[in-house]
């Protein structure tokens, strides 16, 4: 009895209800794209510094410094 009263109000609510079963289904699509990029670039990040033994620099160095030690990219600039 309840699943035809469901059925029913569905079937008079086309539009709301697939637009409303469309968009959470975009929703959670993109928050496991969002996740799995995230632990993607966590782990590329740990590997990464897995090969760095130590960083020795200045407690007021950017972050220049940091980039260029751990993936060689950045600019440094020696004074």
């Amino acid at each position: 009895m309840i699943f035809n009263l469901i059925y029913k109000s569905i079937l008079n609510r086309k539009t709301a209800f697939f637009l409303s079963v469309f968009s959470i289904a975009i929703s959670v699509v993109l928050l496991l794209g969002i996740e799995r990029v995230a632990k993607s670039s966590k782990e590329h990040f740990l590997n990464t510094i897995h090969e760095t033994d130590i960083i020795v620099a200045a407690s007021e160095g950017s972050i220049d410094i940091l980039l260029n030690l751990v993936f060689h990219n950045g600019d440094l600039r020696l004074l």
